[in-house]
């Protein structure tokens, strides 16, 4: 999953500040946050499950039968 320090260098790349120097991270995070919300909010009315949590990887042996 990408970083918000990696998006926002990616939108100052696209909008031809690659020095950040008008696109900062101070900047653009509250739009980036802004977006962020607007999905989840578009995922709940859809029925789509949104968490904030994370857990440890569980691996699954290659070739398990599911149940």
């Amino acid at each position: 999953m990408a970083k918000p320090s990696d998006i926002i260098s990616v939108v100052s790349g696209l909008m031809n500040d690659s020095a950040q120097t008008q696109y900062t991270n101070a900047v653009c995070l509250p739009m980036l946050n802004l977006a962020l919300d607007i999905l989840q909010e578009t995922f709940e009315q859809n029925g789509i499950p949104v968490t904030n949590e994370t857990s440890t990887a569980i691996s699954i042996p290659a070739g398990t039968p599911g149940q």
